[in-house]
């Protein structure tokens, strides 16, 4: 048995990116400012810092530096975070095709 449509059955369309959000993502990327903004993620609200990929993978690095992990673990991630945050920040600075960030990253998310 068929059920008809109703309003909320439609399918509804996914944009493929948020141009406001993009813009706001490049502010960080190219200044030392980092932005509050709260997100509505499929209907949950995610409150954070916008920041640099660079201070991201920074915040990471300086987390495992000052946890009490194995030391051989901890030395390998943060080698490994530390060369993938050179890999994408040379990628960053040197791609011309297209001037806005295709992700965010975010400090103290609630």
């Amino acid at each position: 048995m068929n059920m008809p449509d109703t309003p909320h059955q439609k399918d509804f369309t996914v944009p493929q990116s948020d141009h406001m959000l993009r813009t706001l993502a490049a502010i960080p990327e190219k200044s030392q400012m980092e932005l509050g903004i709260t997100l509505n993620v499929s209907g949950l609200l995610i409150t954070g810092y916008m920041i640099s990929q660079a201070t991201y993978f920074n915040n990471l690095i300086d987390g495992l530096n000052a946890s009490n992990a194995d030391s051989e673990a901890k030395v390998l991630l943060v080698d490994f975070l530390s060369q993938l945050r050179d890999k994408l920040e040379d990628e960053r600075l040197n791609k011309r095709t297209h001037p806005f960030p295709e992700f965010i990253h975010l400090r103290d998310t609630t």
